[in-house]
């Protein structure tokens, strides 16, 4: 009978420490997963006429604003040869369930977000001529996703 009671006890303490070491994995993975669907849904609006996307970024975190609570930033990095004006009435009118905000980009440092350590890959060669970001935050899941440390 007590050599039930150590296993038992063994498996209980087992369990007790993968739950404790999976859940912020497991929210950690599924907060990613929502940001990288934001940038989707960006991805997924047709883009406007004589314009290409040079780069992508997506984050969960606490990227603006002060307080407590995830954000999911999505951005594309889009070279076109409309201007600024244009693009944010395009984007405006797309009717996506995101708000969508545009603004001309001249480095790969993404400085819509707090800090300078978000930047866009792969665009070390590009001149930032006639380049835009068009970026939105999505939406977040319930209360058991805030136990994500990021968000905080």
């Amino acid at each position: 009978m007590r050599k039930y009671k150590n296993v038992l006890t063994v498996i209980i303490v087992a369990l007790m420490f993968v739950v404790l070491v999976a859940i912020p994995f497991t929210v950690a993975i599924v907060n990613d997963a929502l940001a990288a669907r934001t940038l989707k849904e960006i991805k997924n609006i047709e883009l406007p006429e004589n314009s290409k996307i040079l780069s992508e970024y997506a984050v969960a975190g606490k990227v603006s604003g002060n307080g407590n609570g995830m954000q999911y930033f999505g951005a594309i990095l889009i070279e076109s040869e409309q201007d600024l004006t244009s693009l944010q009435e395009y984007y405006h009118n797309v009717g996506s369930e995101y708000f969508i905000s545009v603004k001309g980009q001249k480095s790969d440092a993404i400085d819509v977000l707090n800090g300078n350590q978000h930047y866009f890959d792969g665009v070390d060669d590009c001149d930032f001529e006639n380049c835009y970001i068009v970026y939105g935050y999505g939406k977040g899941g319930n209360w058991f996703l805030d136990l994500d440390l990021r968000g905080h």
